[in-house]
């Protein structure tokens, strides 16, 4: 046989599908569906030239892209519309809904969502539903205090009903009589130590199957200090953890009907997990799990309601850790512009150039202090190697910003 004859690549899982990618930015799961063979094409806020090229340039804008990040009802009708025009069967809603989940049913109305609707993303954002629920089925939380109430005591967050990113969350001090309210639109939940985990999970919504268990981290300074920076998987939990995660998920997902990529974000302190909230649509954490097809997974789960292979979760780390795995731990990094600046052809050339760099933005771009500059991806053996890489690669990124002319 001569070679090529009676040979064929291997047929890619979403080969055939022609899908919708919409959120505030749609980079991460539009290059993922295009990865796994789908003809995609792209909603966001900021049509980066990575996003672009991953739906060979079928972007539309659903918003301006300034410091509120809002998706546009009209714009993204108008989009999808547009998309099914031209052979779109189906949508995926990223970030950026939680603030407005209407926006579900208006899109669904012009394009089959795959993923879960509206209904259930009012229920797990609106925060008197979504812990009356924890309390119901016995799942443990940090106690929360909603608008109206007053809270007694210190160490008190302000978190935003239906925010997203953790740019919302502020330290909430007593007022004169000692006591803590949260504003109109806001809900209060007391701090807990624990270290901030996260699993990403596909959901059918009777089940779901655990894709990965991560580490998160926050910004930690500055005016937004529990901003999302940075994300690393897969890692273990202690086995009464686990086993805690699992009867979490058993109870919670029929109880709230999730479908599709989700993920649970939760403390983990010694072996016990308090939930903090679940995110009922495609995490950034689904960009570490690329070889295990994580749009086909979402696909299959809500379009036929099958779930993937649970694969096997990594040991729970010793101490001192031990040897280093054969197995790559993937880690992702956010980086967000300390003050503004025009981006500038030598700077974006630059950031364009520079490996696991990704969400570029053009040389015409003008950068608002706080907003996002791009983002970073690695890969390591242990978890605090890949962690110092991403700093690293963070703070090259920073001096990039302040020693490159605009």
């Amino acid at each position: 046989m001569t070679q090529g004859q009676g040979t064929h690549p291997p047929r890619l899982p979403m080969a055939g599908q022609r899908l919708v990618v919409a959120a505030l930015s749609a980079r991460a799961l539009a290059e993922q569906a295009a990865a796994e063979g789908a003809q995609v094409w792209a909603l966001d806020l900021f049509g980066d030239a990575d996003t672009r090229a991953a739906c060979g340039q079928r972007w539309a804008r659903l918003g301006a892209a300034g410091p509120a990040l809002r998706i546009d009802a009209q714009a993204l009708c108008q989009g999808l519309r547009a998309a099914a025009r031209q052979g779109a069967t189906g949508w995926l809603a990223g970030s950026g809904f939680e603030s407005d989940p209407d926006l579900l049913d208006a899109g669904a109305q012009v394009l089959p969502l795959w993923g879960s609707g509206a209904a259930v993303l009012r229920q797990v954002t609106d925060p008197a539903q979504f812990f009356a629920l924890l309390d119901t089925l016995g799942v443990p939380h940090p106690p929360v205090s909603l608008a109206g109430e007053a809270a007694t005591g210190a160490g008190w967050l302000r978190k935003q009903a239906g925010g997203s990113g953790g740019g919302h969350v502020q330290a909430q001090p007593p007022d004169a009589d000692g006591r803590s309210r949260a504003p109109a639109g806001h809900y209060l939940q007391r701090w807990a130590p624990g270290v901030p985990m996260s699993a990403t999970l596909v959901a059918n919504g009777r089940a779901a199957v655990v894709l990965g268990i991560n580490r998160q981290w926050t910004l930690g300074e500055g005016d937004q200090p529990h901003r999302f920076a940075g994300v690393l998987g897969p890692v273990g939990l202690p086995a009464a953890a686990q086993a805690a995660l699992q009867r979490v998920l058993q109870a919670l997902v029929p109880a709230c009907g999730l479908r599709g990529l989700a993920s649970l974000d939760f403390l983990l302190h010694g072996e016990a997990i308090q939930v903090l909230e679940l995110n009922a649509r495609p995490p950034a954490s689904a960009a570490l799990y690329a070889a295990q097809a994580p749009v086909h997974a979402h696909w299959q789960a809500c379009v036929n309601g099958q779930l993937p292979v649970a694969p096997t979760m990594p040991p729970e780390p010793t101490m001192p850790p031990e040897p280093t795995s054969s197995t790559p731990l993937h880690g992702l990094a956010l980086v967000y512009a300390r003050t503004e600046r025009a981006v500038g052809p030598a700077l974006a050339a630059t950031l364009a150039a520079l490996p696991g760099c990704h969400d570029l933005p053009a040389a015409t771009d003008l950068l608002s202090p706080g907003a996002p500059v791009c983002s970073l991806d690695a890969q390591a053996h242990d978890a605090l190697a890949l962690r110092q890489q991403l700093d690293a690669g963070c703070a090259h990124v920073h001096h990039l910003l302040e020693t490159l002319p605009p």
